[in-house]
């Protein structure tokens, strides 16, 4: 996705399985950034993570691409609740 090899039009739709553990590794990366840059502000933390991380950058992208061109994807869990404590992450979950 970084260099533009994978794209949105690629796919008519896409399926994540375990799609907690990338919020899961989200978290962990966001902790050592923490660790490296403790008096950082909130915002250059997300700036951080955004070049860094490369599960943000997943789950960022899946986003951009529900919102801007229309990819429906599905994240598969049975742990929900996990997803839902990222705020931005509410407003996509549709649970069955």
């Amino acid at each position: 996705m970084r260099r533009g090899e994978i794209t949105a039009e690629m796919f008519d739709y896409i399926c994540c399985d375990e799609i907690h553990n990338l919020i899961k590794y989200v978290r962990i990366d966001e902790a050592n950034i923490w660790k490296r840059n403790p008096e950082s502000a909130r915002e250059v933390i997300c700036l951080l993570l955004s070049r860094e991380s490369l599960s943000y950058i997943a789950i960022d992208t899946l986003l951009h691409w529900a919102e801007l061109k229309g990819i429906w994807w599905f994240g598969l869990t049975a742990t929900a609740d996990n997803l839902e404590k990222w705020a931005r992450l509410k407003s996509y979950i549709n649970e069955i």
